[in-house]
């Protein structure tokens, strides 16, 4: 597979599960699989690691990789709106928790100077 079929099939299983979370938390949802791919960056905008599309789906026992990108809302209440939506990988997302935040450089300096973001999610390939 290319590198732009990896994303397009990640975009796809990020938007099944935004979609369904939204439905589950009862959440606003407007964003396609366009602006899902748009979104995919070759480096996460908050650790500026390298995202890993080919690694979404986890294997029995060892969770999530730090670097495989998900669909984050940035103020967690509007939900999933195109607006609202940015995608970073894992670790920052997990690092960043349910905070809200008024733009990508107050997540990067919580995320950075806050939390201790484990050495092996910000290794570059």
């Amino acid at each position: 597979m290319t590198d732009t079929d990896l994303k397009l099939e990640r975009a796809k299983e990020m938007l099944r599960r935004a979609e369904t979370r939204a439905r589950n938390l009862s959440l606003p949802f407007d964003i396609t699989l366009d602006d899902v791919v748009a979104l995919c960056l070759d480096n996460c905008p908050v650790l500026g690691i390298p995202l890993d599309y080919s690694h979404w789906r986890s294997r029995k026992g060892q969770g999530r990789k730090g670097n495989v990108p998900c669909i984050d809302r940035q103020i967690p209440s509007l939900g999933y709106k195109k607006s609202n939506v940015w995608v970073i990988s894992c670790a920052a997302n997990a690092s960043k928790g349910s905070h809200e935040f008024a733009g990508p450089d107050e997540v990067r300096a919580y995320v950075l100077t806050e939390k201790e973001v484990p050495a092996k999610w910000c290794r570059r390939k």
